[in-house]
């Protein structure tokens, strides 16, 4: 009986073994994954970051687009404001001289 016992005890003993070995397995597996999980979120966080970047550079250059345009139109229009004025300044004088 102590034989069959002591044999048992060697397969279990064994068994234990390989489980704890592939536990070891899995364990540095599990690391390893977490590690490249940590990794991917961390670009993916870049990713976004740089997707926000191109986003809002994107909107800037519209926005500088737009300021450029204003500032056109303004001074067309100041341009226009001038020669209106110069106009009535003819104007007034021509009736001036006329009355």
């Amino acid at each position: 009986k102590v034989v069959e016992l002591s044999k048992k005890n060697r397969e279990l003993s064994s068994e234990l073994e390989s489980e704890r070995a592939k536990l070891k397995k899995l364990s540095i597996k599990c690391k390893e994954l977490e590690s490249i999980n940590n990794k991917t979120q961390g670009d993916i966080q870049r990713t976004s970051v740089v997707v926000d970047e191109n986003k809002a550079e994107k909107e800037l250059k519209e926005l500088r687009d737009k300021v450029k345009d204003l500032q056109a139109r303004h001074t067309e229009a100041k341009s226009q404001l001038d020669i209106t004025k110069q106009e009535l300044k003819k104007t007034q004088k021509v009736t001036k001289i006329k009355s």
